[in-house]
């Protein structure tokens, strides 16, 4: 640290007594110059024997002094003594022990700088007398931050005072230093990462990596980086320093991404004052703190999640989605209602009130028709039947909409012995068990899937039925004694189809028919279980039926939702 003391305008050093001049009386000069006499009576103290000369090959003396009770003083001197440590071109005398053992190795002392004769200047017979180059003064404040400083060179071209503040007494003793001497040191900041905005003082002077020459001091650094926390340090340069500072900035986010292998699914994250919307596996950054993280999707069960986040943290989720209750009976319906062909089949059991009129066939070499059929107390007199027999359907569906293309069932009348009255007075017959057949035919109906189990059921269409009776032969001829009558009926079914699986399902069906003629059987009442399957569209009737009633007229799907950012500010 070589600097050349500060200029001013030269004065000349009074004439040099002779030998013969009698020494000045104590109290002339110094009296006039308090400052010098005080400097002069701390040299006095200091003195020694004269020892060998000083070697006046030196780069540079500086003479340092704390105007100071002992211990402030021997405070300031350690300060001061550390801070100018490093300083490769100038020597530094820091201190009353330090210039006593100069002083100890310098010529003859004059005596007024012993204090005990008067010359203009003692100081600067001092420096001259220790071949130094500057002698500075510090004069610390009560308050513990402020010093004044007065520095005089040896050959007095310059005089000067300063008062220096800092944050404290170390801060101001490196501003004194480097104000006098201009001493600087280099210093380089590297932050990770890297590009972050460094603030000396307060003042943006770049961005990291940053190097530069500062003056010795002690200066507040900071470092800046968007995402990161800001990191500040106090640093000190000393004279000679080449100082890197290393600073690890901690980010002030956590970045997380949360993944979901499910097909729609949006990612929301809510804190107690922000609220996200993302897309599965887009990276976000949190604010460090407690994030409620729902996974939704159409359909899906949404799945939520509470976290703790901090500064920093790299975390990744995965959270896949169940199909809601909803959505598994929805898509079991909708695979019912692309399976539209059914075919069932199964029991009936019905009672039929009937009396057996117009009953035709051959007996005893005629044909014969039935009038009806004989009470016990001798007269016509209808009788309740019971059947029971099987039950088939062939049916297609559409919507809300089914039609039975066919039907077929076939009724087993129990063995009864009813006695009946032929017409034209031909005599009674004994009509025995049985046979009834019936078949359905284009009956329209509707249908409604409560859910992807429940599927209730109406339709009303025609039917043919067609009854065949034994008749009894009392006189045990060969001829044929097999009665039939065949009417056209009005049907009216109503069930209900439980779907076990989208091929499968079991049915129940209450029937009711009517004839259709005035004469014949009478109502028919009956119920039939069993079960179906169904099938596809074997012709892709319901899809042509689709692109005719709702392909023009259906909505174009919706577009995609964009992401939304919803921030809400505290």
């Amino acid at each position: 640290m070589r600097s050349t003391p500060p200029t001013a305008p030269a004065s000349a050093e009074g004439p040099p007594r002779s030998a013969g001049h009698p020494p000045p009386q104590r109290g002339g000069a110094c009296t006039r110059r308090p400052d010098p006499c005080r400097l002069a009576a701390l040299a006095s103290l200091l003195l020694a024997l004269a020892l060998t000369p000083l070697n006046a090959s030196a780069e540079g003396t500086w003479l340092w002094l704390v105007d100071a009770p002992g211990e402030t003083a021997r405070d300031h001197e350690q300060l001061l003594s550390d801070i100018l440590s490093r300083d490769p071109d100038t020597t530094h005398l820091v201190g009353r022990g330090a210039i006593e053992s100069r002083l100890r190795a310098a010529p003859p002392v004059p005596p007024c700088v012993r204090g005990v004769g008067s010359c203009p200047h003692p100081e600067n017979a001092l420096l001259r007398m220790l071949g130094a180059d500057l002698l500075v003064v510090l004069h610390p404040h009560d308050d513990g931050r402020t010093i004044r400083l007065r520095a005089s060179d040896a050959e007095l071209r310059s005089t000067r005072e300063l008062r220096v503040e800092g944050a404290d007494l170390r801060t101001a003793l490196l501003r004194a230093v480097a104000e006098l001497t201009g001493a600087t040191a280099r210093v380089d900041v590297v932050s990770t990462p890297s590009g972050a905005t460094v603030l000396l003082d307060g003042e943006r002077v770049g961005t990291t990596p940053w190097s530069t020459t500062l003056p010795v001091g002690a200066y507040d650094l900071e470092l800046q980086l968007d995402g990161h926390h800001p990191r500040t340090r106090r640093i000190e340069l000393r004279a000679g320093d080449a100082t890197q500072h290393r600073v690890p900035l901690e980010r002030r986010f956590a970045d997380l991404v949360v993944r979901s292998a499910t097909e729609g699914a949006q990612v929301t994250l809510q804190s107690d004052d922000r609220t996200l919307t993302v897309a599965p596996g887009e990276p976000v950054e949190l604010e460090p703190g407690t994030w409620t993280i729902e996974t939704s999707a159409p359909g899906y069960t949404p799945r939520r999640q509470e976290i703790q986040v901090a500064a920093g943290d790299d975390r990744e989720l995965r959270m896949n989605l169940l199909l809601s209750p909803a959505t598994i009976l929805a898509r079991r319906r909708d695979r019912i209602l692309a399976r539209p062909t059914k075919i069932q089949i199964g029991a009936n059991t019905a009672l039929v009130r009937d009396d057996a009129s117009a009953l035709a066939g051959s007996f005893l070499g005629g044909d014969q028709t039935i009038r009806c059929t004989i009470g016990d107390e001798g007269q016509c007199d209808p009788r309740t039947l019971g059947h029971l027999g099987l039950h088939l359907d062939v049916l297609h569906t559409w919507n809300i909409f089914e039609l039975q293309i066919i039907g077929f069932g076939a009724d087993l009348v129990p063995a009864s012995e009813t006695p009946a009255s032929l017409r034209g007075g031909r005599g009674d017959v004994l009509v025995e068990s049985g046979t009834r057949t019936e078949w359905r035919f284009l009956q329209p109906g509707v249908r409604y899937l409560l859910n992807a189990v429940v599927e209730p059921h109406a339709r009303l269409g025609p039917a043919i039925v067609r009854e065949g009776f034994d008749i009894a032969d009392p006189l045990g001829t060969e001829s044929d004694t097999r009665f039939h009558r065949t009417r056209l009926h009005a049907q009216l079914h109503a069930g209900v189809r439980l779907h076990l699986n989208p091929l499968a399902y079991v049915f129940t069906d209450l029937q009711w028919s009517a004839p259709l003629a005035s004469s014949g059987p009478g109502s028919r009442f009956g119920a039939a279980a069993g079960i179906g399957i169904s099938l596809p569209d074997p012709l892709g009737i319901n899809d042509a039926l689709d692109r005719a009633f709702f392909e023009e007229s259906r909505p174009a799907p919706p577009p995609a939702a964009p992401t939304v950012l919803d921030e809400e500010t505290p």
